[in-house]
């Protein structure tokens, strides 16, 4: 299933279980809200030390930036797909093939 926020956070790259309670503690839920934060703001707000508060935020920033270029390629390559199905069924059309019956159809 889907990944929880608790979960992600847990993924970031020095990341525990009590650091991760500090940050939800200080209202930081997300990878999303400690990436979009300023690090001294993020050390300031959850009590962790400056050192740890900008590891844990350079590895939510880089976190952010692998899921969304994963995001993309997965995109991309769904956009691919669609394009080569609409492509065979134009070819299957011209052809006079007739379209294979819809599972829509069946229920």
């Amino acid at each position: 299933g889907a990944v929880s926020d608790r979960e992600a956070l847990l993924l970031i790259p020095g990341m525990g279980t009590r650091t991760a309670q500090a940050l939800e503690d200080a209202g930081y839920r997300s990878v999303r809200d400690v990436s979009r934060e300023d690090p001294d703001r993020l050390s300031i707000k959850s009590a962790l030390g400056h050192k740890k508060a900008r590891q844990i935020w350079q590895g939510a920033v880089d976190f952010q930036r692998t899921v969304a270029k994963e995001i993309q390629q997965a995109r991309d390559r769904l956009s691919e797909q669609r394009a080569e199905l609409e492509a065979r069924a134009q070819a299957d059309v011209a052809a006079g093939v007739p379209p294979a019956p819809s599972h829509e159809e069946e229920a």
